[in-house]
């Protein structure tokens, strides 16, 4: 009885394997580690409070209070409120002014969803009658915004701004931290 191998595959006269080399591999978790870090890390130089760049806007404060004049400021809430409401108060505003807002939300969450731009489905509506009336030199009193999540949620934790532009330009912001 004859032992050994019947069959030797003949390897020289098929195509080498195809792999990726090494550099690039090292290229795609490198950039991969990047992107991470920086989603990890991003948010974490931010500091609640506020700018005012317009002669026109006296105060900008946040609050879950829904009044009719600026209530307390509050810098951090806790527990994911359903809305938080932003007063801009002004003198002397031109009147017909166009005055519009914005929110960004960065920081907190997985470094997956902060990756991938979850962030929530977040508006910025105005919060009911204006209550403007004529100064000296157009128009004073309190503009009310509203902060809301999307789809009636709540609002997911995270640092919040709050631009505020009249006629196109940014005349005041607002940061605040919300905790969940």
């Amino acid at each position: 009885m004859e032992v050994g191998v019947k069959y030797i595959p003949d390897t020289r006269s098929k195509e080498p394997r195809r792999r990726w080399p090494d550099f690039v591999l090292l290229g795609i978790a490198v950039v991969a580690a990047v992107l991470m870090v920086v989603a990890f890390l991003g948010g974490q130089d931010f500091s609640p409070g506020e700018d005012v760049d317009s002669p026109a806007v006296e105060e900008i404060a946040a609050s879950l209070e829904d009044t009719i004049y600026p209530p307390r400021d509050i810098l951090l809430f806790e527990g994911g409120p359903e809305v938080v409401y932003v007063y801009l108060a002004v003198r002397d505003l031109e009147e017909g002014a166009d005055i519009e807002a914005r929110v960004e939300r960065s920081g907190y969450g997985s470094p997956v969803s902060r990756l991938f731009g979850s962030g929530g489905g977040l508006r910025v509506v105005e919060g009911g009658e204006e209550q403007l009336a004529p100064s000296e030199e157009g128009v004073s009193g309190v503009v009310k915004f509203e902060v809301r999540g999307g789809e009636g949620r709540s609002l997911p934790g995270g640092n919040y701004v709050v631009d505020v532009e009249v006629d196109g330009t940014v005349a005041a912001s607002k940061r605040f931290v919300i905790q969940s």
